[in-house]
């Protein structure tokens, strides 16, 4: 699979776990989603790492007795995918005109737009 695969929401909340708090076991990650982790839960999370590890979202350390678990891939590079995604689906793959719709929309308030313009202009810088 490709590094920029998709993402299911509930791997979503696994990198969410491990944006916040990077090397984590299963363990820690099922009793982070779960109150309670049975065996079962506990596979499950494990198949949810295994599938992140192959599309390139998490990466694995072997070396102790415990794998530990991180983010292979930032925030950041996830919201850009998801934009593209968005982009490529309803405008022929323009953010630009994905943003002009969002501001024409009324969606963005005053904030936003400063906000915007601040980051677009630290990006021409």
């Amino acid at each position: 699979m490709s590094p920029t695969a998709g993402v299911t929401e509930t791997e979503l909340q696994i990198l969410d776990l491990l944006w916040d708090r990077p090397s984590q076991t299963i363990r820690s990650l099922c009793e982070a989603i779960y109150e309670e982790a049975p065996p079962s839960r506990y596979a499950t999370i494990q198949s949810l790492l295994e599938r992140l590890e192959k599309k390139g979202w998490v990466s694995r350390d072997r070396s102790g007795y415990k794998h530990r678990f991180s983010a292979a891939r930032n925030r950041s590079d996830f919201i850009g995918q998801q934009i593209q995604g968005v982009a490529d689906a309803v405008c022929d793959g323009s953010v630009a005109a994905l943003l002009g719709q969002l501001a024409q929309s009324g969606s963005l308030t005053a904030k936003d737009r400063k906000q915007l313009r601040r980051l677009i202009d630290q990006e021409d810088a």
